[in-house]
This record gives structure tokens, sequence and C-alpha cells, in this order.
């Protein structure tokens, strides 16, 4: 019994468990969109604001963006927003979309 409850306190402490997300969709949001992908999850995390799509966390502000370095390069799973932005609709509106997500 105490090696489950370890486990779980262990599982618990290490999860990448987010303060709020919201799923958008290019056709849901098509004035506004400007991500190469067609749909994501807006995540917010102690004002660390990420659109995720696939298996990568893209940083959509400074907060973000540091907490996904480490020795000045993005870690493995997490890019700049930059990377997968394309000409047009709004990168501002979903970065204030997601700040709304921390409240």
């Amino acid at each position: 019994m105490r090696k489950f409850v370890f486990l779980l306190a262990v599982l618990l402490c290490t999860s990448t468990a987010f303060a709020g997300s919201l799923k958008v969709k290019k056709s849901d949001y098509a004035k506004e969109w400007c991500f190469s992908f067609n749909e994501g999850e807006l995540l917010c995390d102690a004002g660390a604001v990420f659109i995720e799509a696939g298996s990568v966390k893209y940083a959509l502000n400074g907060t973000a963006k540091s907490r996904s370095k480490e020795g000045g390069k993005y870690k493995k799973g997490y890019a700049d927003a930059s990377t997968a932005q394309t000409q047009g609709g709004d990168l501002f509106f979903f970065l204030e979309k997601g700040k709304s997500l921390c409240k």
C-alpha cells in the first residue's frame, strides 16, 4: 500500500497539469487564425501561454518562452510560436484568449 501511495504522489507532483485549456480550430476562428496547423489547444500555466498542436507546445508569450528553454535553446517538444505562424491572422488574439485561461 505504501508503494502505491508513494507512486501516486510522484505522479501528481510530476504531471504537467495546466491551469486552463481550450481547444481551438481554424474553422472556428477563421478570421483570427494565424497558424500552419488546423487545430490546437491553448494552455495557460501561471502566466505562461502556449498553443499545443501535435506533440509540440508553441510558446506565445515571454513567460512561456523562458520556461521552454534550457541553455538558451528550446527543450524537446517546445518551440516559438513564430515557427508555426503564417501570414495574416491575429496572434495577439490567441495570446489574450490564452491569458484569460489563467484567471
